[in-house]
């Protein structure tokens, strides 16, 4: 089902989403793999497509869903070509919850690996929900974020509402903000489409 939601005085829209059901790897995911420069030229008209348009709908969940997958099987070099060699990785949006093994901030391709390989050591698994569409160069992601105590097996398991904001540029994500709570990442969203970001620029 979708919603259009309104934050900082701009309508987005919002659909469910489910992880990367099994099978074998689709276009977008090949080529994520094998030729992410061609991806990007490929997905950059997609941001001038307007929110909630439907190519744009399916291109920004097969993004989420194939890159919360690469995570999960721990493929964080091949997630990288979604993202620029310039990137931003910010998680000061995790506030005091931001576990203490983790910068707020990292930068480029192989900044984005470290916190991924911090992320997968500590036992967090994410599980994506849903997609929030400002349209322009920005899209949200929901995810479920669990934390396993001493790993999956051991039976403690700490589960959070996360939100992820990303800030596209050619196709490829510049910027990738995180933060505990969707309403706080639909309001770092709706602030992004307006034109004042809660992280400046």
């Amino acid at each position: 089902m979708i919603v259009v939601r309104r934050e900082a005085d701009k309508d987005f829209v919002c659909w469910p989403i489910a992880p990367l059901p099994p099978g074998p790897p689709g276009p977008r995911e090949r080529m994520v793999r094998t030729a992410p420069q061609a991806l990007a030229r490929a997905s950059a008209p997609v941001f001038r497509l307007s929110a909630g348009n439907r190519l744009r709908r399916r291109a920004l969940t097969e993004m989420v869903q194939i890159g919360f997958a690469m995570y999960e099987r721990r493929e964080y070099e091949a997630m990288t070509g979604f993202y620029s060699e310039d990137l931003v990785y910010d998680l000061s949006g995790f506030g005091e919850r931001r576990p203490p093994d983790l910068d707020v901030e990292y930068h480029g391709h192989a900044g984005m690996v470290e916190v991924l390989r911090g992320l997968q050591d500590l036992s967090v698994s994410f599980v994506p929900s849903e997609v929030a569409d400002a349209g322009g160069s920005v899209f949200a992601a929901r995810v479920d974020y669990r934390l396993h105590g001493d790993g999956p097996s051991s039976g403690l398991e700490v589960a959070l509402d996360v939100g992820h904001v990303y800030l596209v540029r050619g196709g490829v994500c510049v910027r990738h903000h995180s933060y505990i709570g969707w309403d706080e990442a639909l309001t770092a969203l709706g602030e992004a489409r307006a034109g004042h970001p809660p992280w400046g620029g």
